[in-house]
Formats: structure tokens, sequence, C-alpha cells
């Protein structure tokens, strides 16, 4: 457990919570983080650097509803507005698989990121970022940040190419223009709105489902703990819970399932592969004990 100072502490953060991580035979971490004033990325890479490599990350950050005003996590310490809590597992007969996909689509122009630092973005095409989106969201920029749940940015690389990250709008900054998004944002690379249906979420869980479950292996009764964007939930309404009934579908009665709604999730994309902050997706993280 370690607290959070303020989002410039986020990487720091990371490396003191890693140095807590000593024990021998460490392969997975669960990271439960406050999720608003944070940049969900530096925690990441500050954690990163002081595991070994090969040890899997998954998570996410609290989230309140889409307000972004204060969101909370619970420790042995108790409840608190600033902590961040890992759980560290090093017993080599607890398996995980990992799962995580979105649904969201693209639409509207790619615009290149002119001016960004971190995870605030100022610039698009050498406009105010912010000016760009509310052109483009209506009447929904009267609700922001809120409303930016809805209409997420797919992060492209700098020559266009996908990267597999979304990223959500946490808060608006009116006098400099600006955008702070969950986080960190390529440096001169491009983004571009996204949008979603209910039907093409749903769809999305249910990959995310199949990605960690593994038919045919995993025939023992495992602990599924999903965490999905609290902007699915704000698109879906009162169809959400057929999102976990996707994930019902796979898992059936071979799989616990608890979970949250999160201002960003944690997860590796596939078992096996680097750990990144997600937002807008289904991320899944599937334990079961083997017998050897």
């Amino acid at each position: 457990v370690t607290d959070l100072g303020s989002l410039g502490d986020s990487r720091a953060a990371g490396v003191r919570l890693a140095a807590q991580l000593t024990r021998d035979g460490l392969h997975n971490v669960l990271v439960y983080a406050q999720g608003v004033a944070i940049n969900g990325s530096a925690l990441i890479d500050g954690l990163r650097s002081g595991l070994r490599p090969g040890v899997d990350l998954s998570g996410g950050l609290a989230g309140d509803g889409g307000a972004f005003t204060g969101t909370l996590t619970l420790s042995r310490h108790g409840v608190s507005a600033t902590q961040l809590v890992v759980v560290g597992f090093h017993a080599p007969t607890t398996r995980f698989r990992h799962g995580c996909f979105h649904g969201w689509r693209p639409f509207g122009p790619t615009r290149k990121v002119t001016r960004s630092s971190g995870s605030t973005l100022f610039e698009l095409d050498g406009q105010p970022a912010l000016e760009i989106y509310k052109r483009y969201l209506g009447d929904y920029a009267r609700d922001l940040p809120g409303s930016g749940l809805l209409f997420p940015f797919e992060m492209l690389g700098n020559d266009r190419s996908e990267t597999g990250l979304i990223r959500t709008i946490l808060g608006i900054d009116e006098g400099l223009g600006s955008l702070l998004l969950a986080g960190d944002i390529v440096e001169s690379g491009y983004l571009r709105l996204m949008h979603a249906t209910t039907d093409s979420l749903v769809d999305g869980a249910h990959v995310a489902a199949t990605a960690a479950f593994e038919a045919g292996v995993d025939t023992q009764v495992g602990l599924g703990i999903l965490v999905s964007c609290v902007g699915r939930k704000l698109v879906m309404g009162p169809r959400v819970d057929e999102e976990i009934e996707a994930v019902l579908e796979v898992f059936g009665k071979r799989a616990k399932l608890v979970g949250f709604y999160s201002n960003g999730e944690i997860s590796p994309e596939l078992s096996g592969m680097e750990c990144r902050l997600h937002n807008q997706t289904m991320t899944i993280t599937h334990i079961t004990e083997t017998t050897h």
C-alpha cells in the first residue's frame, strides 16, 4: 500500500509499491488504485521498473459513476481517497489467464497530437484540444467531463498505426483548453474519436472472456475478476447486464465472478503480453489453482 501525493507522483508511487513486492517467485500482481488525479500509465511504468520481467499486472482504477470527483480504495489500513493497493501472488500452483477487449468503433477524421505532456492533451492539429472535442460533442459538451465517457479517443502511433489503446477523458481545463486523459499519450501520434453500441460492447466482453478461459483445460472452479469501464455502463444503460451474461456464457459454472466499473483497466491484452493501461474495455483476470 502507498498513498498518491499528486498526479505527478504516479510513477514514483508505482516504484514504491514494487519495492514492497520482494518475495521470491512473484508472478502476478493485482493493482487497485484511486481513479481521478492519477496517471495510470505512469503508475504501471513505475511498477514494472521495479519488478522482474515476466510479472503480469492486472486490476484497475476505481470509478465513481462518471462524476470524476473522488474515488475510494480499501486495504487493511481502511478506506482512503488517496491510497494505491497491490496484491502479489507467488505460489507456483496459482494460474492466471487474462482477457481484454473493447468493441468501440472509430469515427471522424484522424488528428495529430501537436502538444501534450504526459496524460494532458493541449493541442490537436495545432488547435486547442478542448475546443475541437466540444465541436464534435455538440450538445453533449455541456456535460463534460462525464459525457466524455461516451466518446473516447483511439490512440494511434506516429505512422497512424493502431496501438490497441483507447483513452478516456478524466477532466478538462477551460483556461488552458486542455483535456486530461486517463493515461499517457503517444507524442506526435494521432487520435480519433470512437463510439459504440450495446451490441458491439457485449461482443467485446465475449471476446475478452474467450481469451481468459481455456476450454478443456479450465475444468476447476476459479475466480474471474471483471473490470469494466464505467463508460461502457453509461452506453449500455439498462442493458448493461448483457456484458456479464456474455462472460457467463463462456465461463458457465466454472468461475465465481466479481468486479467493478472503473476509470481505467490494467491488463495484458493477452496472457504473457506486456501490461498496459486500457480504457473503455472489459478486462478479465481468471485465477485458478493447479495440482502441480
